[in-house]
């Protein structure tokens, strides 16, 4: 019996597309592995060496190299800052990749709008804040560190704004 409770062996989907028999795949220490709950997530498996493959095979639609290899998204449920898993790839040539993008921006056309309002924001308001020149030390573990001050300090705000001052005080005192 493995640790998850099941006795008999289930197949695991490793990189492309190879299926191995066995136990339930383990995880790092701490980590839970989604893809055998009840209601389980979809693996997104990364593999450098098939990104490399599919990028020397020639472009699906002209037959031109070097292609790029594109991820599909319809394979696999969206998730946010996430792409598909890299066993869902085919490799695209420049010109086709980019009327891809082209596509996707036409079939949506206030996507990029939408993204300058909810990500770029907090960069603004935190450059805003800075004094919108530079960062005022030097070396990089010294921005990283007035960085992470900044990205604190704008966190912070957020949190009062959204809960407000006695509930944030109770939480730290709790």
């Amino acid at each position: 019996m493995s640790k998850f409770g099941r006795t008999k062996p289930r197949s695991v989907a490793v990189s492309m597309a190879i299926q191995i028999d066995g136990p339930v795949a383990a995880t790092a220490p701490g980590k839970i592995d989604k893809s055998v709950l009840t209601i389980s997530e979809p693996r997104r498996l990364r593999d450098k060496a098939h990104i490399k493959f599919v990028g020397a095979q020639p472009c699906l639609i002209c037959a031109r190299s070097p292609a790029d290899a594109h991820h599909l998204r319809f394979t696999q449920p969206r998730a946010m800052g996430l792409k598909v898993s890299d066993e869902f790839t085919v490799p695209l040539c420049r010109t086709h990749l980019l009327d891809a993008v082209q596509q996707r921006l036409d079939a949506n056309p206030f996507a990029m709008r939408i993204r300058r309002e909810t990500v770029e924001h907090p960069f603004g308001t935190m450059k805003a804040r800075m004094g919108a020149t530079h960062f005022l030390t030097k070396t990089l573990p010294k921005v990283a560190a007035e960085m992470a001050l900044s990205v604190l300090a704008y966190n912070l705000t957020r949190v009062i704004n959204i809960v407000g001052i006695k509930p944030l005080m109770a939480a730290i005192a709790a």
